[in-house]
């Protein structure tokens, strides 16, 4: 009977704590999973399987489609993506509490493999960037001093390949940045300022010219059709920046507009185009977005997101059945992990496309929204995803 009776409230403790007929919401901070765990600090990234990757105190975590369980790879390490196998990438320290970062990935048992400090050691910002599901990384490295690299492994971690830059005769390797990989291999990045976009396995390399007339592209991720995410400069002044999403293998470019401000920014991309990221409204406030079906979604001002109470959120990644992971300022003001999803029924009257004219100077942030503002910042540059998702 006590056996039953401990399922039972197993169940009721891992129930959506809200739900609409069109939407779901868990957060996992009220979400205890087996063993007892209470997730407090973050998620990172959701595969298709529905698995969230989160980190807990300098411990990673994988919490299971059905969140019923919890499997921690260690500690005084950092993992920053995870694949549909479960394969997660990172890097750990190897003399435990000291800085002394290896390149990880996980193999389909969940044991770590060693891939060494790929020869430069890694700075604090710099690491694994995405993994795909072959378990091919990229990886960005850079000692303290000196010129930063950028690599490609092989599936499941195996074999190394150094992308060095196309314009420079000297330190070749050193201006050379990647964001994203999709399952073909297709990796795209920077090269000495010029966004590129690889073919499979990461041969060759298109730079766009799409970009020819805009200041300061910076590619996020790939989906598996090629379609890149990114942000931009739209002028000298450098007063509007916003989201783009281009079509497949990087051709044509669609600006995403804002939801009424100057700027917008994208994080994700699933393979039916569908970006997340967050932009200013009229009023200066920032929100989170959900780009699909041809405009914007607020989601910040959903009701099941107001009606738990948060604010200020932040949605990193979206997987291809629509769920995305995030965080907020709860009704406590602690910072709520949580689970966003649509469903089939539901009905989407997206915002259309706003590109900003002729703007008043944007409102001096209120301290406590500036403070998320810069933790939303770190967070992209910690990440990822993609994730991210830019670096760990």
């Amino acid at each position: 009977m006590m056996k039953i009776f401990k399922k039972m409230l197993t169940v009721l403790l891992l129930m959506p704590l809200a739900a609409h007929a069109d939407w779901s919401l868990i957060e996992l901070n009220k979400s205890r999973v087996a063993g007892g765990d209470l997730i407090e600090y973050g998620s990172i990234a959701i595969n298709n399987s529905g698995e969230v990757l989160v980190y807990n105190n300098g411990s990673p975590f994988v919490i299971d489609s059905d969140i019923s369980s919890i499997t921690r790879l260690g500690t005084s390490m950092s993992a920053t993506e995870i694949n549909d196998s479960g394969q997660v990438a990172g890097w750990f320290n190897v003399i435990p509490d000291i800085y002394s970062p290896h390149v990880f990935i996980t193999n389909h048992n969940g044991s770590m493999i060693d891939l060494g400090d790929f020869g430069q050691p890694i700075s604090p910002g710099f690491g694994v960037i995405d993994i795909n599901n072959s378990g091919q990384l990229i990886v960005n490295t850079r000692p303290f001093t000196g010129p930063y690299h950028a690599y490609l492994t092989g599936p499941n971690g195996v074999g190394i390949t150094e992308l060095k830059s196309s314009f420079l005769s000297e330190y070749s390797a050193a201006y050379v940045s990647v964001n994203g990989i999709n399952d073909h291999g297709q990796i795209v990045g920077i090269d000495y300022g010029h966004p590129f976009i690889t073919g499979p396995n990461g041969a060759g390399r298109t730079y766009l010219s799409t970009f020819d007339d805009i200041r300061d592209p910076r590619f996020i991720d790939v989906n598996n059709s090629g379609q890149v995410i990114g942000n931009n400069m739209v002028n000298v002044d450098r007063d509007y920046e916003s989201a783009f999403v281009t079509g497949p293998d990087g051709i044509g470019i669609t600006d995403l507009g804002t939801l009424g401000g100057r700027f917008s920014y994208s994080y994700d991309i699933n393979d039916s185009g569908e970006v997340v990221g967050y932009s200013t409204t009229a009023t200066g406030d920032r929100h989170s977005f959900l780009f699909s079906h041809g405009g914007m979604t607020d989601l910040s001002l959903l009701d099941i997101v107001v009606e738990a109470g948060l604010r200020d959120i932040f949605v990193l990644d979206i997987n291809d059945n629509g769920q995305m992971v995030g965080y907020g300022i709860n009704e406590y003001r602690q910072t709520e992990y949580f689970i966003l999803s649509y469903t089939p029924d539901t009905i989407f009257t997206p915002q259309s496309i706003f590109i900003p004219s002729s703007l008043p100077p944007p409102p001096i942030p209120e301290p406590e929204t500036y403070a998320m503002l810069l933790a939303g910042l770190g967070l992209i540059g910690y990440m990822v995803r993609r994730r991210n998702k830019l670096a760990i």
